[in-house]
């Protein structure tokens, strides 16, 4: 789905130390990605740091995006409610926490896939018509 939107992108595995994940967190305004996804470490075990590390590199919280994400997750999942994933603007990319399991990230990107490049566009100055 990322690669048909033309974002696509790799970022370190949710075991990565805090550290490797905050710098390419970091890295991704650099390398002028509009969006980035980071898939694992959203959960309430104690290697899930993804969460503390994105929000260590974030400008903004955009909350309402992992929100509807966990909201249509759960209709599915109940367990949906106990990701963590956060949504962030760093510069102008938006990075998007995902769970682990390929199907929680298909679910939650697919919840969230035609808000997108709406948010996006907004980021990089366009209005919200």
């Amino acid at each position: 789905m990322q690669q048909a939107a033309g974002w696509a992108g790799r970022l370190p595995p949710p075991c990565a130390s805090r550290t490797m994940r905050q710098a390419s967190a970091n890295n991704c305004a650099n390398w002028r990605i509009p969006a980035a996804w980071m898939t694992g470490g959203t959960g309430i075990g104690p290697r899930d740091n993804t969460p503390e590390a994105t929000q260590a590199v974030a400008d903004r919280v955009v909350p309402g995006i992992s929100e509807e994400m966990r909201r249509k997750g759960s209709e599915r999942t109940p367990t949906a409610v106990l990701s963590r994933g956060i949504v962030v603007v760093r510069g102008k990319t938006l990075i998007v926490n995902l769970p682990g399991s390929p199907k929680g990230a298909t679910e939650s990107l697919e919840a969230v896939a035609a808000l997108l490049p709406h948010a996006v566009k907004v980021l990089h100055g366009a209005r919200h018509d």
